[in-house]
């Protein structure tokens, strides 16, 4: 496939275009955020039709439209898992086209979050790229670290900080519980999703907790600190105004980075977790 073409290229430039107006931080440009990403998506897709010997066009002044590429793709047999969410962002572009909306930076964080995951499996599976590498001659390396693509995780998250305090401390939380998860999962009880959904409230995750302070990779009182950071979470997931929100932010992701930093180090040294309370049952 090629990674030559105007639509790749073109896709690419509006990815990183996309990236560069949501770090500068300015709300009014968060709607061309939204639309540079739908757009890079709908050129990708037809990149790949056109890989694939089909064309993109419906008649001579005419393309298909993102369902097309769908339903096209689909009878390649070239699987999009992301599409449920790809179909929300393109329902709010159309949204932002024709109404005139202003979406807020959690949303815009989360879509591009989002997109980028998609670029970074599509790219793999289809072209054989890496993401990172193939974004350097568009994007800086702080950028690269802002969308994860470089290992600079906390610098990311600082950055995202000064935008959104609301998506940092989302983002930071969804690291941490990952973390915990792949320590704890085997320990936890077979019912499944449920227990997975609530792992803190499983004694397996008191038992960590513990276990980590006690190996010197988490502060005293984790489990407190860990309740405040999901607390914290929740809040930031549902209320749109931060300065109402009575969460003092730059606190909680400090608690967040802790956690992120000590996880990280006990993957790093090779820890592994056993609980002795569930294996023996």
């Amino acid at each position: 496939m090629s990674d030559k073409s105007p639509l790749f290229v073109s896709a690419l430039e509006l990815l990183s275009h996309a990236t560069e107006l949501y770090v500068n931080g300015n709300p009014k440009k968060y709607k061309f955020v939204v639309l540079h990403l739908a757009n890079a998506i709908e050129l990708v897709l037809k990149d790949s039709m056109i890989d694939h010997g089909i064309s993109i066009y419906k008649n001579p002044k005419e393309t298909v439209t993102i369902w097309g590429c769908f339903d096209e793709l689909a009878k390649q047999n070239v699987q999009i898992p992301e599409k449920p969410i790809i179909e929300l962002l393109i329902d709010d572009r159309n949204t932002i086209q024709h109404r005139f909306g202003f979406p807020d930076a959690e949303s815009v964080y989360y879509y591009l979050e989002q997109v980028t995951g998609f670029f970074k499996r599509f790219l793999s599976s289809h072209y054989n790229l890496d993401l990172a590498e193939t974004l350097r001659p568009y994007l800086s390396n702080e950028h690269l670290g802002f969308l994860g693509l470089v290992e600079d995780e906390m610098a990311a998250l600082s950055k995202l900080m000064k935008i959104s305090p609301q998506a940092a401390i989302v983002q930071e939380y969804n690291i941490v519980e990952e973390k915990i998860l792949n320590l704890i999962g085997p320990h936890l009880p077979s019912s499944g999703s449920a227990a997975k959904h609530l792992f803190w409230r499983q004694p397996a995750f008191t038992v960590l907790m513990m276990d980590l302070e006690k190996s010197g990779y988490l502060p005293d009182g984790s489990i407190d600190r860990f309740g405040l950071l999901r607390e914290a979470r929740n809040i930031a997931a549902h209320m749109h105004d931060e300065k109402q929100s009575g969460v003092d932010w730059g606190a909680v992701f400090q608690v967040a980075e802790q956690f992120i930093r000590g996880l990280k180090k006990a993957e790093e040294n090779e820890y592994r977790f056993e609980d002795e309370d569930s294996t023996d049952q």
